[in-house]
């Protein structure tokens, strides 16, 4: 694979994210789908998650229900305890005043989040199966969990005597839609920019698993390539970087996507779609 674009412009990532936003130009049509009916402003990033990249009048009542049904599962299942321990849960009203610890012999117990343990756990998986030339219709497979270790696990664990863990029912899909709505938002915000959305420049391919029309497209476009070492520490929560990858006679554009970089989050490899007009290199 030859690499022929410097990596795109994208809009750095600020903790106060209410008060400065990055706006993106309407858009006047829904992103997912074309339609141009009942349109509303997507959170490239979840609000939830500390998002602050709005794209306006950019995605139809339709595809918003269906982006809001798996931001709810990584909001409510995947991420809900490192939200709370983080300050990333912003409803006061909603934030539990207690989280579940499973204690050996003792069966599980709900204690005050300054006595549970504030891991990050996510999912690694293989190549995305079109830089891997693996067939459509593989599963994902996930290679193991990345789990930071908490910064206050050695006080947690002066509190137990016995032996505790933390269950985690992660829900790989819904995270993996939430990658491809972060990586195809970034771009179509971008290419929007540069006045070159449209099917003449450029043939999307995450749409369909966004949308929950085809689930195998997610192992095929969504992985990791591989790492070698722990990512370091960084200030920010979450680094972007687009690129476009020449495979064959294609012109793929591709996203690194980093969450949770300040706690060693891993990075994640999206293949966003195919650019259709390129300066030969």
């Amino acid at each position: 694979m030859l690499y022929v674009s410097p990596p795109l412009t994208l809009p750095p990532f600020q903790r106060d994210s209410k008060e400065k936003p990055f706006v993106y130009p309407p858009l006047w049509r829904c992103m997912y789908c074309g339609s141009k009916d009942q349109l509303s402003t997507e959170h490239i990033v979840p609000r939830g998650l500390g998002g602050n990249i709005l794209f306006p009048r950019s995605t139809c009542e339709k595809c918003r229900k269906i982006t809001h049904e798996f931001e709810t599962v990584n909001m409510r299942k995947n991420f809900l305890f490192f939200r709370v321990h983080t300050g990333l849960h912003q409803h006061p009203k909603e934030r539990p005043t207690h989280l579940p610890v499973r204690i050996r012999g003792s069966g599980t117990r709900l204690v005050l989040p300054s006595a549970h343990p504030n891991w990050l756990t996510l999912p690694l998986f293989m190549r995305p199966g079109i830089l891997a030339n693996i067939p459509l219709g593989m599963p994902f497979i996930i290679r193991r969990m990345h789990t930071t270790n908490p910064r206050n696990l050695a006080a947690i664990r002066e509190q137990y005597s016995e032996y505790f863990e933390v269950d985690y029912n992660f829900d790989v899909y819904a995270f993996a839609k939430l990658l491809a709505k972060i990586a195809h938002g970034l771009f179509c915000g971008t290419l929007h920019l540069n006045g070159e959305l449209s099917y003449e420049y450029f043939k999307p391919y995450l749409s369909d698993f966004i949308r929950g029309k085809n689930d195998n497209l997610g192992p095929y476009l969504i992985g990791q390539l591989p790492q070698h070492q722990v990512p370091d520490y960084d200030a920010d929560y979450y680094k972007y970087l687009l690129i476009t990858a020449r495979q064959q006679e294609k012109f793929l554009t591709i996203a690194t996507l980093r969450l949770f970089s300040n706690w060693r989050g891993p990075d994640y490899t999206v293949v966003i779609g195919e650019r259709l007009k390129m300066d030969q290199p």
